[in-house]
């Protein structure tokens, strides 16, 4: 998520130099100012797309965290797993998953078009601990889930393969396309390094 954060936050950052008379008192003075920009409504994913890899149960309890004041979040974080809420956190996600969504709608028209005879979307974060029915992983939405349902919804036919090089298995993922034949899940768990003793 901190890739969408960061699309979302703005940072300013001004100095002013003072006079040199004044430059005895204070050489530099450096403001820095954070502003958050909520994103707008067609840049968030609807709940309609959500639909393409959640359940209803899912979606509805997205929409409760969102009627949620930040304090009722952090209580409910408490009881997930790997979860953690504050007040940006569903409109951060709906944010992340709306770009997913977007760049994998986009690749698999430019294929259709014939402008690429294929191609690869890196998507981050994809959300691949999400399951159908419910949140853990540092995630509310699988947003490679949601990506691949949408180019399949926009390109009708399309097929596509995930693959998942982390050291965690994709489970949310698996649990989403389990049963698709048209979705490809290749799960590659990779080993940390861990260094070696040399005697």
């Amino acid at each position: 998520l901190a890739t969408a954060v960061a699309a979302a936050t703005t940072t300013t950052t001004t100095t002013t130099t003072t006079t040199p008379a004044a430059a005895a008192a204070t050489a530099t003075a450096t403001t820095s100012t954070t502003t958050t920009t909520t994103p707008s409504a067609d840049q968030l994913i609807t709940d309609g797309d959500i639909l393409l890899a959640h359940t209803d149960n899912h979606l509805n309890w997205i929409h409760t965290v969102e009627e949620m004041d930040v304090s009722e979040r952090i209580e409910l974080a408490k009881t997930l797993n790997s979860v953690f809420l504050n007040e940006n956190s569903v409109a951060v996600a709906r944010f992340a998953a709306k770009l997913a969504a977007d760049l994998a709608v986009s690749l698999a028209q430019a294929a259709v078009r014939g402008e690429a005879l294929n191609g690869i979307a890196v998507l981050r974060p994809p959300g691949h601990h999400v399951e159908a029915d419910h949140c853990l992983g540092f995630g509310l939405l699988n947003n490679i889930a949601i990506a691949a349902r949408k180019a399949q919804q926009v390109v009708p036919k399309t097929r596509v393969m995930i693959v998942d090089w982390d050291i965690h298995h994709g489970n949310g993922t698996q649990d989403i396309f389990y049963d698709r034949g048209d979705v490809l899940s290749l799960i590659h768990i990779s080993e940390p390094t861990r260094p070696r003793l040399i005697s």
